[in-house]
C-alpha cells in the first residue's frame, strides 16, 4: 500500500547535503515532492533517521537551502521530510517539480 500524500516528480537536480557540520556536494535527488525527496546514495556518511539537515540546491545563479529530516536512509539513498518552508521554497519545489 502506497504511504505518500504527495505526487513525486522523478528528475534528478544537482544538491548538496549539509549534517554534522560537514557540506557534502556533488549528490543527485531521484525523486522530489512538495512533501519531501529522495537523494541517491552515493560515497559519504549519510545521516542518521531524525537527524535534521539541510539541502543546497542552486536556483538561478544562488543557492536556496530547504530544512529537511531523515525519514529512511539505506543503500537507494537519504528520504528526507521538508520541514518548515515558506511560500518561495513552495514555489521553487513546484518548478523543479514541473521540470521532471
Amino acid at each position: 500500500m502506497e504511504k505518500r500524500r504527495q505526487n513525486r516528480s522523478e528528475i534528478a537536480v544537482p544538491v548538496a547535503l549539509v549534517h554534522r557540520q560537514q557540506e557534502v556536494g556533488g549528490l543527485r535527488t531521484r525523486n522530489i515532492s512538495l512533501g519531501g525527496v529522495l537523494i541517491e546514495a552515493g560515497d559519504y556518511a549519510p545521516p542518521r533517521v531524525g537527524e535534521t539537515v539541510t539541502l543546497v540546491f542552486a536556483d538561478g545563479g544562488g543557492e536556496r537551502r530547504l530544512q529537511g529530516r531523515v525519514t529512511r536512509s539505506g543503500a537507494e539513498g537519504v528520504a528526507l521530510v521538508f520541514q518548515e518552508f515558506d511560500l518561495e521554497d513552495f514555489d521553487f519545489l513546484q518548478r523543479l517539480m514541473d521540470r521532471g
